[in-house]
């Protein structure tokens, strides 16, 4: 039996000392509830399958940008079993509060430790304040096929 990972790394910047705070504060709640029920209304409304998962399925790191104190690089990024939907909920709370007309894209990588058929995949996910659109390989080969 194979292990199977979703994997991710991107970055973008946060402006401004509140989006930091705001951030930081955020991500000591989800390392506090991590693995555990929570009854956190915030975290359940970033995450509404928190339930489910009982864990954000990221990390973050965050650091200044160089020659700039209140504009920071934001790292978000999953090792092994990342969670893409819920790295995009992210993504967008900080967003909608914080850059409104703001966007990022990233990509993830669905791969395995076996060589079983159809283990491995991907796809991309743009994220703005009001919406986020996604793109799966493994969905495109099936359309493109059947065409």
């Amino acid at each position: 039996m194979s292990n199977n990972y979703t994997q991710f790394s991107f970055a973008f910047k946060v402006k401004g000392l509140k989006a930091k705070a705001w951030i930081d504060r955020l991500v000591t709640k989800l390392s506090k509830a991590c693995g555990d029920d929570t009854d956190d209304e915030e975290i359940l409304e970033l995450f509404p399958e928190w339930e489910f998962y009982q864990d954000c399925g990221f990390r973050t790191e965050m650091d200044t940008v160089p020659g700039k104190k209140t504009v920071f690089n934001l790292y978000v990024f999953a090792e092994e079993n990342g969670n893409v939907e819920q790295a995009a909920n992210f993504v967008q709370a900080i967003l909608l509060r914080f850059d409104p007309k703001g966007r990022v894209g990233f990509q993830w990588a669905d791969t395995s430790d076996g060589m079983g058929v159809n283990e491995f995949g991907g796809g991309a996910c743009l994220v703005t304040a009001t919406s986020t659109r996604w793109m799966s390989t493994s969905k495109w080969l099936d359309e493109v096929m059947a065409a």
